[in-house]
């Protein structure tokens, strides 16, 4: 099975190609982004998927300067990297202290990671926002089945108040596409959350509710329902249902 950590980390550091004077050089580089950028949301085997990665790994290495000068550094040849092993990843203090992006063209996106008052956040530059917002849903629907069939609510309330945040965009896009009335953000007011998963659990409706770990707890409190069609997600990473947590004071 393809590591999903992995397939993400491809699809979201997918950018810009880089203008060069040289003509042939560059059809060559723009031949090759198209070519790998056909090939991302292909159904892929184990192999497929990693001569994949491969061809992405050497694409970077040729067209993003900061990323071909930190392999350079760790003495790493893009042509002798032969495995996904191999490929290596870049500090994320670069990300913090340096503009990541694979050429010249100026970025559409900028998402900041989230951080405490004073300290130096990330910024992922994005510069084809359709491709991103196509591996969003691509990857939804991998896992969970076509986003139309769900309900998406966010408890975000550290999130949602920010506009560089790239976990409320992906809401935003997985709401857009699934046209649900009851799709919502929600900050501090769970009685209303609530009462929507009481009125979607009387549905039986297909439901994915995504929160910071803080206000799901805080929500749990309040006993909400839990059905088969309930998916709880904290965090992005770790998947709960609500009678997890219903055994809390």
């Amino acid at each position: 099975m393809i590591p999903e950590e992995i397939a993400i980390v491809i699809l979201i550091n997918f950018d810009a190609i880089e203008q060069d004077e040289d003509t042939r050089y560059h059809l060559n580089k723009l031949n090759k982004r198209e070519d790998i950028r056909k090939r991302i949301f292909l159904e892929h085997t184990n192999e497929s998927f990693a001569t994949l990665a491969l061809d992405m790994f050497r694409y970077q290495a040729q067209c993003n300067p900061l990323y071909l000068k930190w392999i350079q550094e760790l003495g790493i040849h893009a042509s002798r990297v032969m495995s996904l092993n191999e490929i290596p990843f870049m500090p994320i203090s670069f990300f913090k202290n340096h503009r990541v992006i694979s050429g010249n063209l100026t970025p559409r996106l900028a998402f900041k990671s989230s951080g405490t008052t004073g300290t130096t956040t990330s910024t992922h530059y994005i510069c084809d926002p359709m491709l991103y917002e196509e591996s969003i849903i691509n990857g939804f629907a991998r896992t969970f089945g076509n986003p139309a069939d769900w309900t998406f609510l966010a408890l975000l309330p550290s999130y949602a108040e920010r506009q560089d945040s790239s976990l409320v965009y992906m809401m935003n896009v997985l709401m857009k596409e699934s046209e649900q009335a009851l799709n919502g953000f929600y900050l501090h007011n769970y009685t209303e959350l609530l009462g929507v998963l009481q009125m979607l659990h009387s549905e039986n409706r297909k439901v994915w509710l995504i929160g910071v770990s803080f206000a799901l707890l805080d929500f749990a409190l309040l006993r909400p329902p839990a059905w088969d069609g309930l998916v709880v997600i904290e965090d992005i990473y770790t998947t709960y249902t609500i009678e997890a947590v219903k055994s809390l004071p």
